[in-house]
């Protein structure tokens, strides 16, 4: 089975456990069918199959978040909180580095091919832009968000070992008379409820429909300056 028959099948099995939810899950099934042609229309749109510089950077940010989507509902049918917060903020990093790229003509060429260095760093070797300083910028460019930084590093907590990490899978045991005791029981895969798979499915489709508006965005813009035209398809699955 390919991981395109795991993403199917996650997203039948979230239908099935979540039917309140079916809209939300229907709209991350048609955003990630959407990106996909968006994917194609922004490397072969072009008639004349040309190919810039830019488009290495737009391959890699839509490669990453198509392929995360897909890894996205696999995990939350698993409901595995740790895979979901380090999908999600991947996404913010996607997110914060498109809308650097948009702002800052000087730093493109860092972001395309920068990478980081610990020590060393010679003359041909391009530095990469510092990840909290592109958040801090996309945090003060979203004023209708709560806090992207904020929502960054409490995912960062569960992924590192600390007390969100540790207590990410523990839960209160359940008597047989289907109430909870004081006891916890300790396990290898936790159990989400309906309000966290609404809360973790609302931010996936948040972030990927912001990364593929961002994405189109920049296409738009470097196909007006090199007098390209086309007609970027329309992302479907939007709220």
């Amino acid at each position: 089975m390919d991981k395109k028959e795991y993403f199917n099948q996650a997203i039948k099995s979230l239908k099935k456990e979540f039917p309140r939810l079916k809209a939300r899950i229907n709209q991350l099934e048609t955003i990630q069918k959407s990106s996909l042609k968006l994917f194609k229309w922004i490397l072969l749109g072009d008639p004349k199959k040309r190919i810039y510089e830019y488009h290495f950077f737009l391959n890699g940010i839509l490669a990453k978040a198509m392929n995360l989507s897909e890894s996205f509902a696999i995990e939350l049918d698993r409901q595995n909180p740790y895979s979901l917060n380090m999908i999600l903020r991947s996404n913010y990093e996607s997110l914060a580095s498109l809308n650097y790229f948009r702002k800052h003509k000087d730093k493109r060429k860092q972001l395309i091919w920068g990478d980081k260095y610990k020590k060393k760093k010679t003359e041909n070797k391009t530095e990469s832009i510092n990840v909290l300083t592109m958040l801090g910028e996309l945090d003060k460019d979203t004023p209708n968000w709560l806090s992207v930084v904020e929502d960054y590093e409490e995912m960062t907590q569960v992924i590192h070992p600390n007390r969100k990490s540790h207590l990410a899978n523990i839960k209160p045991q359940e008597n047989s008379d289907s109430k909870f005791s004081s006891m916890f029981t300790f396990s290898s895969y936790c159990n989400l409820d309906e309000k966290g798979v609404e809360m973790y499915l609302n931010s996936q489709i948040n972030l990927f429909n912001q990364i593929l508006k961002n994405v189109k965005l920049i296409d738009d813009i470097f196909c007006k300056a090199n007098k390209i035209k086309k007609e970027m398809p329309k992302i479907k699955g939007e709220k």
